[in-house]
């Protein structure tokens, strides 16, 4: 996952989790500092492919944050962990 990805990973689910519901493209777009919603289009589309959420195009603020901890291996976590400085 690069830089770009984890920032906009990491925005989807604050906003998720303060409105109760996903952010437009625009919206995400807005944060990362770009106006191009095709770019943002493209970097949900490869964090769907990472299995990082899903989405769904025919739906307005049709993100969804993939239950993390379903997909993650106690590696990766205790690996992730470690580089955020919670262990």
């Amino acid at each position: 996952m690069t830089p770009k990805q984890r920032e906009i990973l990491d925005f989807i689910e604050a906003f998720i989790a303060q409105h109760r519901f996903a952010p437009t493209y625009t919206e995400i777009g807005a944060h990362v500092g770009t106006k191009s919603r095709g770019s943002v289009h493209t970097q949900i589309r490869e964090l769907a492919r990472q299995g990082k959420l899903k989405f769904d195009r025919n739906r307005r603020r049709g993100i969804e944050i993939v239950d993390p901890l379903s997909t993650i291996s106690t590696a990766s976590l205790r690996a992730e962990l470690a580089r955020r400085g919670a262990l």
